[in-house]
Parts: C-alpha cells; sequence; structure tokens
C-alpha cells in the first residue's frame, strides 16, 4: 500500500519545478527512463530521496545549470510524468 504524503512548500518550489520540467536536460532524461520509474514518480514523486538525490546528480553532470531547491529535477520529472501518463 502506498501512502501519500502532504507537504508544505514555499510558492517557489512549484515555479522551480517547472522550470525544470521545461528544462531540455530533464526532458532528455525523462525520455530515458524505464516506465516503472515513470508510474513510481507519478505517483509518489516526494517519497524517493535517492531517486531524488541520483536525478540531482545525472543533471549536473549532464551540465544543467539553473539552480533550485533539492527536490526541484525531481519534481521537474514528476510534472513530465503525470503529463506523460494523461495522454
Amino acid at each position: 500500500m502506498t501512502q501519500k504524503i502532504n507537504m508544505l512548500q514555499a510558492s517557489h518550489y512549484a515555479e522551480d519545478e517547472q522550470k525544470m520540467a521545461d528544462d531540455p536536460i530533464v526532458q532528455d532524461m525523462f525520455s530515458v527512463l524505464p516506465p516503472h520509474y515513470v508510474e513510481l514518480i507519478a505517483a509518489d514523486g516526494a517519497g524517493l530521496f535517492e531517486l531524488m538525490l541520483q536525478a540531482n546528480q545525472t543533471y549536473q553532470a549532464r551540465g544543467g545549470e539553473v539552480q533550485a531547491h533539492l527536490g526541484a529535477v525531481l519534481g521537474g520529472l514528476r510534472i513530465l510524468a503525470e503529463q506523460a501518463l494523461e495522454v
């Protein structure tokens, strides 16, 4: 059973995550995610600490320069995952 966690976020968090979702590097990262990760991120993107760290490292290694909160890259991937699952 998966339980969603409610979080309080500063208003700029959503803006940061949307910037990441619009970032070509994050879009490229999303394009190579296995389908089960897409579903996992969309279901509970906030509870995946190890994946969040890996996403940040991958983003920086690919040349990403946007400075944002710690979970912004995973948040951007979550936005893309939710959009992909709506189709």
